[in-house]
């Protein structure tokens, strides 16, 4: 009896030992797996990228700029950047006519370029800069399109002005390739490789890091001037009045063929001159004023919208441009207010006294 009772004693202790085990185990296993969730967390989520334009609203051609706020939401890693390894992809439409998908490497403000690049379709090899940043720290990099054309001058001009004319010259001519760009949202990409410290910008083991914002896109100012002045032209051609008063202005006084041809043809380009100055005048201010007292709200962000107010800006001659300055003088006068005296307040001449 005392024998049974012994080895029962001894195998419910076994039992307990056992149970005590594995609750210990499991304990373990629980404890090493909550401490490296955090660790799984923070490999696969380093980095936020936060897409800025450089001004409110985009404009192709020389008036693209971004920029991207990159923050290392790593807790204990810092995390290693590369200027040629974080690029901006932006939609086709923003670069030219014909849809080129480009990639840009970004721009570090002050930072020292002492790595060298060169890939076989490259010209020339680049400098590049690489930045770390530490646990909770940011960093900005910028993309921005210059302007760049076959067309531009190559030799170097050596006065001022000359460099002044080669530069605007280089720029309508990158604007103009966007003449029949439609406004409206677009997308950009930024995609980074990051490397996590202990690892060094071209090791094997990085990561990736991908994000991207739709901006609202216009056409650049040569092409609203261009389109506002060939409106301006059509107006001149087709609406006959204004061509036959300047024409009726200097009558022909009898003399040989070739004196009232010449004089007829500079009559004519003096006319188109003027009519191509009133509409983009006019074109101009009401792409600067937005409220007007015309039946309409202007708008003016592509060609078409730029040829149609240059059209009627034309059509209307000089008194749509004596309407908008006379709304531009109105709003600018400052109306003075005369304090009411006590007699007009309702005050009796004795409570003055």
């Amino acid at each position: 009896m005392k024998m049974n009772t012994r080895r029962r004693i001894q195998s419910d202790g076994l039992m307990l030992v056992r149970l005590f085990s594995l609750i210990f185990v499991f304990l373990i296993i629980v404890d090493h797996t909550s401490s490296a969730e955090p660790e799984t967390a923070d490999e696969t989520d380093m980095i936020q990228i936060n897409i800025e334009g450089t001004r409110p609203e985009l404009t192709v051609g020389t008036g693209l700029g971004i920029s991207a706020e990159i923050t290392n939401s790593s807790k204990k890693n810092a995390i290693y950047l590369s200027e040629k390894d974080l690029t901006l992809t932006p939609a086709p439409e923003l670069i030219s006519a014909t849809g080129e998908l480009v990639n840009w490497w970004a721009y570090f403000p002050d930072m020292e370029r002492k790595n060298y690049y060169k890939a076989d379709w490259m010209e020339e090899g680049r400098y590049y800069a690489t930045a770390e940043v530490k646990p909770g720290e940011k960093i900005t990099a910028f993309w921005w399109t210059a302007a760049r054309t076959a067309a531009a001058p190559t030799r170097r001009l050596h006065s001022a002005v000359g460099q002044a004319i080669g530069e605007l010259w280089a720029t309508v001519l990158s604007e103009l390739k966007f003449i029949f760009f439609a406004p409206g949202d677009y997308k950009v990409t930024v995609s980074t490789t990051y490397w996590v410290h202990p690892e060094q910008p071209g090791s094997q083991n990085y990561h990736h890091a991908v994000q991207s914002k739709m901006f609202h896109a216009s056409a650049p100012q040569t092409v609203i001037l261009f389109g506002a002045a060939v409106g301006g032209l059509f107006a001149y051609f087709i609406h006959p009045q204004a061509r036959r008063r300047l024409i009726d202005s200097t009558p022909s006084r009898g003399r040989t063929f070739l004196y009232e041809a010449t004089r007829r043809i500079l009559q004519e380009i003096g006319g188109a001159f003027a009519a191509l100055l009133l509409s983009t005048i006019v074109t101009i201010l009401l792409s600067r004023i937005s409220e007007t007292q015309f039946f309409i709200r202007v708008t003016v962000s592509d060609l078409w919208g730029a040829i149609t107010i240059g059209f009627v800006a034309n059509y209307a001659g000089s008194t749509i441009l004596a309407r908008i300055l006379n709304k531009v003088s109105a709003s600018d006068t400052e109306v003075e207010v005369t304090k009411p005296s006590i007699q007009e307040q309702g005050a009796k001449p004795e409570d003055t006294q």
